[in-house]
């Protein structure tokens, strides 16, 4: 009767993981068909029928996952933000042995490799013209990338390396690689060279200003 019982309780497990699987996947197939529309017709002309037309789905059904065209965009904006706040944890855990400042260096360079690694996904973003600060509390959906920057700051200041800094300075640096990110892609900068000279100076500048 227990077995019979623990095999019951495996089985909704794995049908309630897969339905999340399912229903995740839904959501990026949602999120890529409106990108492709935004990059073709721009963020104006983006709905929701035309998103299910394009990808053979009921208009109806497509409001059980998002409830407009906004709250798309805010999906993407959080997805990408999760896989950048993911990605510079992951590698700086492999820089401990680098100095303060050479791991900082690494954390632009990841966070801009990262943020242009799917240019349309991130084109489509910047196209619509929202501010992600200004429009959207990411805060509420556990999207930490403030707090992390703020963390290694004060783990430099803590080391003497870095001047004292607050959550407002994780924000200017932030907004300050988003820029970077934006000219690269908005003037479809491809030559790796260039990409590299353009982070190392974007490195040097914010360096500049939190050295002590």
């Amino acid at each position: 009767m227990l077995i019979k019982l623990t095999m019951l309780m495996k089985g909704d497990d794995n049908l309630s993981k897969r339905r999340v699987e399912e229903k995740q996947a839904m959501k990026v197939k949602i999120q890529n068909a409106a990108i492709e529309i935004i990059r073709s017709e721009g963020y104006d002309k983006l709905s929701l029928r035309k998103i299910a037309a394009k990808i053979d789905y009921s208009a109806t059904n497509i409001y059980n996952y998002y409830q407009n065209k906004a709250d798309i965009i805010k999906s993407i904006i959080i997805r990408k933000s999760t896989e950048i706040v993911e990605t510079v944890d992951k590698e700086l855990k492999k820089k401990q042995n680098l100095s303060m400042e050479e791991q900082f260096r690494w954390l632009v360079r990841i966070f801009i490799e990262t943020m242009i690694d799917d240019p349309e996904q991130v084109r489509a973003v910047f196209q619509t013209g929202i501010n992600i600060y200004a429009d959207y509390e990411l805060d509420e959906e556990n999207i930490d990338g403030e707090p992390k920057i703020l963390q290694f700051l004060n783990e430099g200041y803590q080391q003497g390396v870095f001047k004292q800094m607050n959550e407002s300075t994780a924000v200017l640096i932030i907004v300050n690689l988003l820029g970077v990110a934006s000219y690269i892609l908005n003037n479809q900068i491809n030559d790796p060279k260039q990409i590299d000279l353009l982070i190392e100076n974007e490195s040097n500048i914010l360096l500049t200003g939190i050295l002590k």
